[in-house]
């Protein structure tokens, strides 16, 4: 039996980075073993925020990528600088500049949205000439999903809406206007009456939706996490070595309410109370920072505090197994609470201490606790977080042995079981059957090599 066709719509794709890109492109990557070879619809500019061209070499020789200029401003730009037949960086900035001072004065809930307009008649085209026999939109962005809608709604395709973040819960909702406001609870309305399927990164959004929507079907909504992927592990070296250095490293963006602040005050709280340990303490922050966060930095805080900004993928791994611990952390508002850090599941197969905070009795907190090897904080308040990295920094000795994780919970976690797991929502979805010659995917499966 032939393999099943899906439309992935993802707007953000390799090459462009970022943690958002990985759900994606391991659907892409590891789908085909249970039988489903994926169509891959995403944006076509170059006009990347974050950008990492070593994800390409992850993507299989197979791969059926279409990548579309839309009406949104970097599509418009790339599709104006190809007829005019002339590359350039001034054009390039000249026709950005203008494009976004026009769809600015639209007052849209998001300039992406015009790419999902777009992407609909494409994704009809497909659907008839590649005989598409469902589709999966991913996002945010959001607007993603009014492509899957449209499909549905039109052809009667079988659509799983995945919410990697919440829509109007999450902790960095802020619409614009009441219009933006009410674009995107119609929205949200929208997915959880149309979809086929809506899957969630973690159990809490799933309780959330339920309870805002009573009528949502307990069959409709799946938690299937972000994970790691085994094949990213093995072929890097052993990078920690023994130092008098103690490093607790944080990968992953500090933005609004997903503040530096706290950690610098306990760094500068224990560095005053403890200063044996000003030529050893260390924090590496492997990531972006906000201009906000930015304001946030003192000269002292060069001392102890070590910037190297956004890495690419298998840099940032490589980073997390340098590290003597590794620093997790999630709003303390209530839309913290809804959604799991994609780092997460890598952190835990560095198999490198934890010192986390997430919120009590939490997804999040609940599957730190089985996995092991995790300090967590009762609250984010400065003085909590600068015992608890007190209480590691002295515990810590060269070349200590590395933390034993609960096996079980990497083998759920890892992406060739989670797509496995999304190959049975698409049969379940269109009600068609696993091929015969469709791999197992515990045999893909194995466990990440030690690394003390």
């Amino acid at each position: 039996m032939p393999a099943r066709r899906v439309l992935i719509v993802a707007y953000d794709f390799p090459p462009a980075g970022g943690s958002g890109v990985q759900r994606a492109l391991k659907l892409a990557r590891y789908l085909p073993e249970s039988g489903w070879r994926p169509t891959i619809l995403c944006c076509g500019h170059d006009r990347l925020a974050l950008r990492d061209e070593s994800l390409l070499d992850d993507l299989p020789s197979h791969a059926d990528i279409v990548r579309l200029n839309g009406w949104e401003p970097p599509g418009l730009t790339k599709t104006f600088v190809e007829a005019v037949g002339f590359q350039s960086d001034v054009l390039h900035q000249a026709v950005d500049w203008r494009t976004n001072k026009i769809v600015a004065k639209l007052g849209l809930p998001e300039p992406q949205l015009l790419w999902s307009l777009s992407a609909c008649r494409a994704a009809i085209e497909f659907i008839r000439s590649r005989q598409i026999e469902a589709i999966i939109t991913t996002g945010p962005p959001h607007s993603v999903h009014m492509v899957g809608r449209r499909i549905q709604k039109r052809l009667g395709t079988p659509w799983i809406a995945d919410l990697r973040d919440p829509i109007i819960s999450n902790f960095t909702y802020s619409p614009a206007n009441r219009l933006a406001d009410s674009f995107w609870r119609n929205l949200e309305s929208s997915i959880i009456r149309r979809a086929d399927r809506i899957v969630v990164t973690c159990d809490d959004l799933a309780k959330d939706l339920g309870s805002r929507y009573p009528s949502l079907g307990g069959h409709v909504t799946r938690t299937i996490t972000n994970g790691w992927d085994p094949a990213d592990f093995p072929m890097l070296p052993n990078q920690r070595t023994a130092t008098s250095t103690f490093t607790l490293t944080y990968v992953g963006a500090f933005y609004r309410d997903q503040s530096i602040q706290p950690f610098l005050e306990a760094f500068r709280r224990l560095l005053a109370l403890r200063p044996d340990l000003r030529p050893s303490l260390r924090l590496n922050h492997v990531g972006t920072l906000s201009r906000e966060q930015t304001r946030l930095l003192r000269p002292t805080d060069d001392e102890s505090l070590i910037r190297r900004g956004y890495a690419g993928h298998h840099t940032a791994i490589a980073a997390m197994r340098a590290a003597d611990a590794l620093l997790l952390t999630v709003p303390s508002s209530p839309g913290g609470k809804l959604c799991i850090p994609a780092k997460t599941f890598e952190y835990l197969a560095t198999d490198r201490p934890i010192l986390a905070y997430a919120h009590p009795n939490s997804h999040l907190a609940q599957l730190l606790t089985r996995a092991g090897g995790v300090t967590l904080m009762p609250d984010c308040r400065p003085e909590t977080i600068a015992g608890a990295i007190e209480t590691l920094a002295d515990s810590a000795v060269a070349n200590q042995p590395s933390i034993r994780r609960c096996q079980t919970v990497l083998r759920e976690t890892s992406r060739p079981i989670l797509a496995a797991r999304y190959a049975d929502l698409l049969d379940q979805a269109t009600g068609l059957p696993r091929p015969l010659n469709a791999g197992s995917p515990a045999q893909f499966w194995q466990a990440p090599r030690a690394t003390a």
